[in-house]
């Protein structure tokens, strides 16, 4: 596993498997879909748009320790990691459509 922190997330989206939202300004829709489209998985306090439905959270008043021993977790139960982002992705799919955001 490899941290890269604060650099454009283009410059390596396509080689992730996991976007940390640090922020709130981070956690507007776009940056959750993209991240979703390209199956990525989005992780993070919860803040904004940053919740369950749509990343793997922890409340904002919990250690980095603890968001990291989840991402751990996942990350060593790959089936898990999978059903996690599929079920991201489906929340997605079903919820945001062109109808629904026109």
């Amino acid at each position: 596993m490899k941290l890269i922190w604060n650099r454009p997330a283009i410059e390596h989206i396509d080689k992730m498997d996991a976007l940390c939202i640090t922020s709130h300004n981070e956690s507007q829709p776009l940056v959750l879909f993209e991240a979703l489209s390209r199956r990525v998985l989005p992780v993070g306090w919860a803040t904004g748009d940053v919740t369950e439905k749509y990343a793997v959270v922890v409340e904002q008043e919990r250690a980095v320790e603890d968001l990291a021993k989840i991402i751990d977790h996942l990350w060593n139960n790959p089936e898990q990691w999978q059903g996690e982002l599929q079920e991201r992705f489906r929340q997605v799919k079903e919820n945001h459509t062109w109808q629904s955001g026109f």
